[in-house]
């Protein structure tokens, strides 16, 4: 009998796992609400509440005390975002302004 193998965890910082709402700028002008579920100085990964119909090359987060959080997606699967976290002037967006 086999067994599956586990992979190591291979990030250097442990991911802050938290549900903080949050507005999500997907670009082309378009904003959704969503949950920040994990985040760390490298990435984070975030639920959106709303269907977009498409993938995300961009990102922008600002949760509800202000904080900007800007990335590029590494991974999308249906309503979950995987994002490795970039410079502001690495994201062509319009950020959003409120949560």
């Amino acid at each position: 009998m086999s067994f599956p193998i586990g992979h190591p965890n291979r990030r250097i910082v442990q991911r802050s796992r938290f549900a903080e709402p949050c507005v999500v700028d997907i670009g082309r002008g378009h904003t959704v609400q969503g949950i920040l579920r994990q985040l760390d100085p490298y990435g984070a990964r975030v639920r959106l509440l709303q269907r977009i119909g498409s993938s995300i090359e961009t990102i922008a987060i600002v949760t509800k005390d202000g904080t900007e959080i800007f990335g590029t997606t590494v991974w999308q699967s249906e309503d979950v975002v995987g994002i490795q976290r970039c410079t502001k002037s690495e994201t062509i967006l319009v950020r959003p302004t409120s949560v």
